[in-house]
């Protein structure tokens, strides 16, 4: 296909990131491909097994489109000035994520699970509908995400889950399109990202796991302790895993715990990501 050609002169003007048309161009390119061989095989007298070589990368591409121009993006602002999100209050004994740590549970086994400082990182949630199995994820820059999100694969349903991705800053999206491409690619569809407004501080969030409602929060309760703190912080210089919580279902990763270090405070005040 040409450089000046019609079409590539008309997606100049839509309003779609140039990621997305690059993919758009990938896909008309396929397309002008597949339109070739068909013409080629039906001449050669071919069957049609050589084709479908093709038409399986276009399914995946326009898979990827659709999934991807479905994702609705919303600053935390916005989100809850139209109510797509609201503020709930927490209560005792609901398990905290931690960063780079995810937990998997199912209601009734726990009704909310929770993380907070979610500030250049990213949350990802993963509700189940038909079983009301959760996973919530606190993923930072240091992440293996393509490794990691892999991981996760045998406790997510990613064709049936409802996923969304909060956190981030808009001028920062290498890490929130990485884990958005990623999802897509294990078969996912992201329901919308919410990103941190300008000025706020980072997102506080509770996942409900009873209907799956995502909320914001101010802290009042707290089942980590600043022993435990320092552990997952310290966890962090090992590698770029995802942790699992040890109050997942069949257990997590146990953590490490030093008691020696007085510095609660220093760990407290600098927990926000």
């Amino acid at each position: 296909m040409r450089d000046d050609s019609p079409f590539l002169s008309f997606l100049k003007y839509l309003p779609l990131k140039p990621d997305m048309k690059l993919a758009f161009v990938y896909i008309v390119k396929e397309f002008h491909c597949f339109i070739a061989l068909v013409e080629k095989s039906l001449k050669a007298g071919y069957d049609g097994e050589v084709i479908k070589p093709f038409l399986a990368k276009l399914s995946v591409f326009v898979i990827f489109i659709g999934n991807s121009y479905a994702t609705e993006l919303y600053s935390s602002s916005e989100a809850l000035e139209i109510g797509i999100i609201d503020y709930t209050e927490d209560r005792p004994n609901e398990p905290e994520v931690g960063q780079r740590e995810y937990i998997y549970s199912q209601f009734p086994e726990h009704n909310f699970v929770q993380t907070t400082g979610v500030y250049t990182c990213i949350a990802l949630v993963a509700w189940n509908p038909y079983d009301k199995s959760t996973i919530l994820a606190h993923l930072d820059a240091g992440t293996d995400i393509e490794s990691e999100l892999d991981r996760l694969s045998p406790w997510v349903d990613w064709n049936t889950a409802q996923i969304s991705l909060l956190g981030g800053l808009s001028q920062r999206t290498v890490l929130r399109d990485k884990i958005h491409s990623k999802v897509v690619s294990l078969g996912g569809s992201v329901s919308y990202i919410i990103q941190n407004s300008a000025g706020s501080r980072g997102i506080n969030l509770r996942v409900n796991l009873e209907n799956g409602e995502v909320s914001f929060f101010r802290p009042k309760f707290s089942t980590t302790t600043p022993a435990e703190m320092r552990a997952k912080h310290s966890r962090l210089l090992r590698g770029s895993r995802l942790f699992r919580h040890i109050d997942s279902i069949g257990g997590g990763d146990p953590l490490e715990i030093n008691e020696d270090n007085p510095d609660d405070f220093f760990f407290i005040m600098n927990s926000n990501t």
